[in-house]
C-alpha cells in the first residue's frame, strides 16, 4: 500500500495537532519525546513509562486492576533522582524530582493519584477510540506477541494500532502499510537505541504519523468493519509467572532459584525448575473475517 496517492492535504495542519491524534502504548518514551519535540504535552499512562510488552498485555487483560493501589506504587531513589514503579505490572517512570528535593511520602501520595487518573484515562481512550495507539520495540517481535497485543486491545474496543519499525528493503522511511481496518505498520529511518532514547529521528517519525493519519481506515472509511468484534474482559487462556517479591512465581518455583528480590528473582543453578498449572479453557474470541482473500492467520505469515 506504499503507492497510495498523496493524502497529505487531509492531514492536520501542523505537527502539534498531528501528534495529538496518537498515543503511546508502552515500551519506552521515544514517541513521547517526538510529541515533546513539536510542542505537544498530552497526558498518557505510557507516554514516558518503561513497560515491557508482556506486562502491557497482562495489564490490559486485567483491565489494569490494582495498578494504582497505594501499596503497588513505589518511590525509588536511583542515580540521584526519584523513580516511580507501578509494581503490580512492573511499569517504571521518572518522577522528574531529584533526591532531596521532595518528601518521598508526598511523592507517593501524588503519584498514587496520578496513576489512578492516567489509568482511567487510558481505559476511556481504549473503549472510545479516537486516537491511534502507537507501539514500538527495539527487539524483534514474535508473531504470537503481536496476536496477544491485538487480542488484548480488542477487549476494550475497535482500537487502531500503529506498529513502528525501522525501515528495511521494500519499506522505505516514512512508508505505512494498512494491514486491516485496525492495524497499520509504519517505518521510520531508525528507532532510537535504548541507551540514547533522546537521539531519535523526528522527521521520519512525523512522516510516518502524517501518512498513518491520512490513511487511517476509521477516519477515511468510518463504516469500515473491524477485523474482530470487541470482546468482554474475560479471563484469558494463559498463565503469567511474575518474578520478584511482589510477583506470583514464588509458589511455582522449585529448585535452582534465589530468594525473590524487588522486581526479579535470580536463577542460581545450571538448571532451575518452574512448575506452571494448565491455563483455563480459552474464552471464545469470535473471529470475524473481513477479507475473502486470506485469513488473519495467513496475513501474519505473509507480513511477519
Amino acid at each position: 500500500m506504499n503507492d497510495a496517492p498523496d493524502t497529505s492535504a487531509t492531514s492536520p495542519v501542523n505537527d502539534r495537532d498531528l501528534v495529538l491524534n496518537f498515543e503511546s502504548l508502552g515500551d519506552n518514551c521515544e514517541f513521547g519525546l517526538v510529541q515533546r519535540k513539536v510542542g505537544a504535552e498530552p497526558l498518557g499512562l505510557f507516554r514516558f513509562t518503561g513497560a515491557a510488552l508482556r506486562d502491557v498485555v497482562r495489564a490490559m487483560h486485567a483491565r489494569f486492576a490494582g495498578l494504582a493501589e497505594p501499596e503497588q506504587v513505589q518511590v525509588l531513589a536511583e542515580n540521584g533522582e526519584y523513580m516511580i514503579k507501578l509494581d503490580k505490572y512492573g511499569f517504571l517512570y521518572h518522577a522528574d524530582v531529584k533526591v532531596g528535593d521532595a518528601d518521598p511520602e508526598v511523592l507517593h501520595r501524588q503519584h498514587t493519584r496520578t496513576a489512578r487518573f492516567l489509568m482511567d484515562k487510558l481505559i476511556a481512550d481504549l473503549e472510545n477510540p479516537e486516537k491511534i495507539m502507537v507501539f514500538r520495540q527495539n527487539e524483534p517481535l514474535l508473531a504470537s506477541d503481536l496476536v496477544d497485543l491485538r487480542a488484548a486491545l480488542r477487549r476494550f474496543g475497535p482500537t487502531t494500532l500503529l506498529w513502528v519499525l525501522p525501515a528495511c528493503p521494500g519499506h522505505p522511511p516514512g512508508s505505512v502499510d494498512v494491514i486491516d481496518p485496525n492495524f497499520m505498520v509504519g517505518y521510520v529511518r531508525r528507532l532510537a537505541s535504548r541507551e540514547t532514547v533522546p537521539d531519535l529521528d523526528v522527521d521520519s517519525w512525523l512522516t510516518v504519523l502524517r501518512r498513518a493519519y491520512a490513511l487511517w481506515p476509521a477516519r477515511v472509511s468510518p463504516g469500515a468493519q473491524p477485523l474482530l468484534a470487541a470482546q468482554p474482559a474475560a479471563p484469558p487462556a494463559r498463565v503469567d509467572a511474575v518474578f520478584g517479591a511482589a510477583g506470583n512465581a514464588t509458589d511455582m518455583m522449585g529448585f535452582g532459584w534465589s530468594k525473590p528480590e524487588n522486581g526479579y528473582t535470580w536463577s542460581i543453578e545450571t538448571r532451575s525448575l518452574l512448575t506452571l498449572q494448565p491455563p483455563p479453557k480459552p474464552a471464545t474470541i469470535g473471529w470475524k473475517w473481513t477479507s475473502p482473500r486470506m485469513s488473519y492467520r495467513r496475513r501474519c505469515r505473509i507480513k511477519f
